[in-house]
């Protein structure tokens, strides 16, 4: 699954994005405006989470430059363990017929259910089934017949079966008995919230959006969400992770919609009545959380992957023109990873669909992953964000995910790790070693973000809820020990170790002894001191590393301190690499081990050496203070090939307590801004905002042509921002001119810029100006636009407010009701009562408990103004909208 309610909210604080769900660069300008909106949030969620982060600078007499170091804090639960469920029954295969009744939001469905006792005899069978009405079990034969009705209890969760008389045995069924149960039944996911069998809409599991059409800015779909637990919403059956089954699935719809689900499209039939029967099978075992359904008036697009293998693409028809554009190298990545692995892409078809309203960033439904709706964009869209680390994602769970599949919750990181791991596999590919570079230090800042205040092992056993474990520890520092891993063995050894993972588990269930187990027997290797350290323990090593060259002995002493020491994190083992760049001879490559809290590496060296470069690949996952002279990160900007060593070059120079020449500083800055690197030159721009006036002043120009030329919108949008806080209202032609720049993220950051800088009086002109931009596909573009429009639009722009709400995607929702409320806020009563419809269906949108709460403050602040204004009418109203945020409290 990629994340944005569970993975997802993927913020990097140094990202090139425009990330989901909020550009960085969109949070950096909206931040006053948000707090107090976000304070209030805090204060109505259900639980809140304490964090402190520390974050320690030491100034040295002698000129040397630390990095930042961040102090973790330990989140303990009350939590019991979690271990590999008991498996009673093995589900073999699944029959499921389904139809769907829009306007009561339910799901008819019949399923047969084959099953066989797993290791010892059984006359009770449980499944799990949620909230569903049962209206009748029956034992069948392979033919779907019925043999006889069967006697069940049901308590909305679990359905208790009273199995008849087995074949082999007069009491019981016996292991290697199988037999099939048939169970016709209604689901009522819309139910599940209000009847508190789910704690929240995320595990609703089916989604109807739209259902009665009545909204014709948004498509009417329907689709299904299944990990962790949460098909058990729709179809009876044995929800864990290591329950493979092979599968038919029948969907009844309209004969104008598309449906899709797992495997191939056997057949479809007409019914003669306006309906059509598609019937869906996979023969192939798979488990049960990734079994799927979506239905919706999609285009279909074209593709295949080596002239045999089917590859298609759902979207909207209005985007149908650019799929191609957005998932183009598809094919390419599949093989790719077939020829990497060796292991060739294992299923009959691979389908991507988007679908509205998603629960999460997408999921690998097995040849049939469900996507986002950020997905579904246009080609200026993509210059932005072309969201290929989401495609890769999901791709690579083909293999590490659906194939071999993580036997429990607690090992979920056998799947999302290495699918986070493969995003920089694909990227280094297709895009060079750089690009993959940026999104590892993406994965280590966003990871050591969150160790701040909670750290969990990446193999957790001690959880409440398995939706709790869809972190950063799972994702990102999952995968940067297997980038470790792969490092220390070698890429040779490394594939080969993941080949003969797959051979041997293929349409398995695993644990972490069998990847161990792969990887010891490939490379020869006890690796047991790896996978505790860094699978089986909290935290992560915190290093202070130190230099001092002995002239009298031609001796340089490096020094290792590892002070992450408490109670749970261990002194950790690692080998790595220190380059030593001599005043005379080629760099010296030493490698080192670290084995203690405290380690000395001495080295013979003729002279004081240019630069020591701690982990020369930059491989290790830490927090690390590198106390070294000026002159040494000075050397290492200008010498050392790799991004990361040239960004923590510029990062360590950029402290204002670093004494350079103006004409030093002024050549580095000005070399930073026209570095090769996108990433360099963007954050160059950020590392400016420490330095003094006149250094700003003398690569201000550079700066200027960056916001109207650079070739990455990234970096134009943040020279814009940079121009605007240190100019102000001089930056306003040039944010005039990009209202025209080809990229959106631009566009919307040079609308904030004119914003800011626009007197009062000049408002009316302000919103006739931006009136262009009303009918845009970007939601990053209408969001500063409805910031004006928040303040100063009259009536005639609540079509804008109703037409943006079907535009949202993840993220969005709180800044929008944050720029619609102050919008009310200013109209007539008469105004708000003409669109108190569209108001009140505004829960349509919640996906999380957060945008829950947002809603909810929304309505209790829309009521407040009106009860304010004390006149009949307001007060009616008030009335209104406060029980419905009662309503929305409730789930209802």
């Amino acid at each position: 699954m990629n994340k944005l309610t569970k993975r997802f909210v993927h913020f990097h604080s140094e990202s090139s994005l425009p990330l989901r769900p909020l550009h960085e660069n969109f949070f950096s300008q909206r931040t006053q405006r948000n707090t107090f909106f976000l304070t209030v949030l805090v204060m109505l969620a259900v639980f809140i989470s304490s964090c402190q982060t520390k974050k320690h600078i030491q100034k040295e007499t002698n000129q040397t430059i630390p990095l930042d170091t961040l102090k973790s804090v330990n989140v303990v639960a009350n939590t019991k363990y979690k271990g590999i469920e008991t498996k009673y029954f093995d589900l073999l295969h699944m029959k499921l017929s389904v139809i769907p009744d829009w306007h009561l939001r339910q799901l008819d469905g019949t399923a047969i259910l084959t099953l066989t006792p797993h290791a010892y005899p059984h006359d009770i069978l449980l499944l799990d089934a949620k909230d569903f009405i049962i209206h009748n079990i029956e034992l069948v034969d392979k033919k779907g017949d019925s043999i006889s009705r069967l006697a069940y209890n049901y308590d909305k969760k679990l359905l208790q079966i009273q199995l008849p008389q087995g074949i082999n045995h007069p009491a019981h069924w016996m292991p290697g008995d199988t037999f099939q149960v048939k169970i016709a039944y209604t689901a009522r996911p819309e139910n599940l919230l209000k009847d508190s069998i789910i704690p929240n809409n995320d595990e609703q599991g089916l989604y109807f959006i739209n259902p009665d059409g009545t909204d014709s800015a948004v498509p009417r779909e329907l689709w299904s969400q299944g990990e962790t637990q949460h098909n058990s919403c729709w179809f009876p059956t044995i929800d864990a992770p290591d329950q493979k089954m092979t599968q038919e699935i029948s969907i009844t719809v309209d004969t104008g919609m598309t449906t899709l689900s797992n495997g191939i499209l056997e057949y479809s039939e007409l019914n003669g009545n306006g309906t059509k029967t598609d019937h869906w099978a996979l023969y192939k075992p798979h488990s049960v959380y990734l079994a799927m359904i979506a239905v919706g008036h999609y285009v279909e697009i074209i593709d295949k992957w080596r002239d045999s293998i089917p590859v298609n693409y759902y979207v909207e028809p209005e985007y149908a023109p650019y799929a191609k554009m957005v998932f183009c190298h598809t094919p390419d990545m599949i093989e790719f990873y077939s020829r990497l692995l060796k292991y060739d892409f294992p299923w009959p078809k691979y389908s991507q669909v988007v679908v509205r309203d998603f629960t999460s960033g997408a999921m690998e439904n097995t040849t049939a992953v469900t996507m986002y709706d950020a997905l579904q964009h246009d080609d200026r869209a993509n210059l932005d964000e072309t969201d290929e680390d989401v495609i890769s994602h999901e791709l690579f769970h083909h293999w590490f995910g659906d194939l071999v599949t993580c036997k429990s919750w607690s090992n979920l990181a056998l799947n999302e790790s290495f699918a986070q791991f493969a995003e920089k596999l694909w990227t280094a590919h297709a895009y060079g070693k750089d690009e993959a570079d940026i999104m590892f230090k993406m994965d280590l800042d966003a990871y050591l973000a969150e160790a701040a205040y909670k750290k969990g092992t990446i193999i957790e056993h001690y959880y409440n809820d398995p939706e709790e474990l869809f972190d950063k520890t799972r994702y990102e520092k999952g995968a940067l020990v297997i980038n470790m891993l792969r490092h220390y063995l070698g890429d040779e050894v490394f594939f080969k170790a993941l080949h003969n993972y797959l051979v041997s588990n293929a349409y398995k269930c695993v644990q972490l002894s069998d990847l161990q187990k792969a990887m010891e027997e490939a490379s020869g290797k006890d690796l047991s001191w790896f996978f505790d350290e860094w699978f089986t323990k909290p935290g992560h090593p915190i290093l202070e590393i130190r230099q001092q060259y002995d002239s009298a002995n031609q001796k340089l002493y490096v020094y290792v301190d590892q002070t992450q020491l408490d109670e749970k994190t261990p002194v950790y083992k690692i080998p790595t690499e220190i380059d030593i760049y001599q005043q005379n001879g080629p760099i010296k490559k030493e490698q080192i081990w670290l084995n203690h809290e405290k380690d000395t590496f001495s080295f013979h060296l003729s002279a004081p050496p240019l630069l020591v470069n701690f982990d020369a690949e930059k491989i290790i996952l830490c927090h690390k203070t590198d106390i070294r002279p000026v002159r040494q990160w000075y050397y290492q900007y200008y010498n050392s090939t790799l991004l990361i060593d040239r960004y923590e070059a510029l990062k360590a120079l950029s402290r204002s307590y670093v004494t350079l020449s103006i004409d030093s500083s002024v050549k580095l800055w000005s070399t930073a801004l026209h570095d090769a690197s996108w990433y360099i030159r963007k954050n160059a721009i950020n590392f400016l905002r420490n330095q003094n006036k006149e250094i700003i002043d003398a690569v201000l120009p550079a700066i200027e042509q960056m916001a109207k030329s650079d070739k990455k919108s990234a970096v134009r949008s943040n020279a814009l921002m940079f121009l605007e806080e240190t100019e102000g209202a001089k930056s306003n032609q040039i944010s005039l001119n990009a209202l025209k720049d080809s990229s959106y993220y631009v566009v919307s950051v040079a609308i904030r810029n004119i914003f800011k800088n626009t007197p009062s009086k000049d408002s009316a002109e302000l919103v006739k100006t931006m009136t262009v931009f009303d009918k845009y596909r970007s939601v990053e573009v209408l969001t500063s636009v409805a910031d004006i429009y928040a303040k100063y639009a009259d009536a005639g722009k609540m079509m804008f407010f109703k037409n943006m709400s079907a535009r949202l995607k993840g993220g969005y929702m709180n800044a929008y009701l944050l720029d619609y409320l102050q919008f009310l806020n200013r109209m007539d009563t008469r105004v708000i009562q003409q669109n108190q419809k569209f108001i009140l269906s505004l829960d349509h949108l919640i996906r999380s408990d957060w945008e829950r709460g947002s809603y909810q403050y929304f309505l209790n602040s829309l009521a407040k103004n009106l009860s304010d204004r004390n006149d009949p009418v307001s007060n009616q109203l008030s009335d209104v909208f406060k029980e419905k945020a009662k309503d929305v409290q409730k789930g209802k």
